[in-house]
């Protein structure tokens, strides 16, 4: 695991993505006011990041979850086959399926914290240990999250074969590297991973700052998103 290069914004690129957030406040979330009390920040990141998988507004709020009691993790993403999964999404173990778990700490004036990725490995070990039930994990999540813990474990139950696909993300708009002992807790969230799904893809450990940020804002959403139907994938333009 590897954590990404220190990169300094520059004062023009520092005024372009606050220009660029004032902005997207005002024509998505009307002056800054967030559907369901929601951090209007935490909306912005993950709109940005999660451009590939094509989400409608609903699919985005629903993984979002930072609130008290959150345990640390302020985005949860549970995918099957590119797909936000919820308790209707149907499984057949006789198929082969691509799981993607997406989980961020976003933090819009503080910056990186060893002790802040310590809550993400407890929550991991939480949620990847499909025996785990909520009376005994190591902290009392709040109740939606706690729900999408439960789709995730009954979900993951019911595969039979299956690619999993892991990525960790700790942004911040404080422009500040991250240090060694970041990467060492870094680190003990990829073991835990691994003691719970040995041959799982986990992908490099994303700090990111605000360089990062401006440029995700330079991204624009896939024109074509790949759906399946009645066993053969076809492509639909966006609109």
């Amino acid at each position: 695991m590897s954590s990404a290069g220190r990169t300094l914004m520059s004062a023009n690129d520092v005024l372009s993505l606050n220009l660029y957030y004032d902005d997207w406040c005002k024509t998505r979330l009307k002056n800054g006011n967030a559907p369901h009390d929601l951090q209007p920040f935490e909306y912005f990141i993950g709109e940005q990041f999660l451009k590939r998988f094509s989400l409608n507004d609903d699919e985005l709020l629903r993984g979002l979850v930072g609130t008290h009691d959150d345990g640390g993790i302020d985005a949860f993403y549970f995918f099957i086959n590119r797909v936000v999964a919820d308790d209707s999404t149907v499984v057949d173990r006789r198929s082969e399926n691509e799981v993607d778990i997406i989980l961020m700490q976003i933090r819009e004036n503080k910056g990186f914290s060893p002790t802040a990725l310590e809550k993400m490995d407890r929550f991991s070990d939480d949620l990847l240990d499909l025996l785990k039930k909520p009376d005994d994990y190591r902290y009392a999540y709040h109740s939606r999250l706690q729900d999408l813990m439960r789709v995730f474990k009954k979900k993951m139950t019911a595969m039979g074969h299956r690619s999993i696909r892991l990525e960790y993300y700790f942004v911040t708009r404080c422009d500040e590297p991250h240090n060694d002992n970041c990467d060492r807790a870094a680190k003990t969230i990829e073991r835990t991973v691994h003691k719970h799904f040995p041959t799982a893809e986990m992908q490099p450990f994303n700090f990111v700052g605000p360089k990062r940020i401006y440029d995700e804002t330079n991204i624009r959403k896939p024109a074509k998103k790949l759906i399946t139907l009645s066993g053969f994938k076809d492509e639909v333009q966006q609109g």
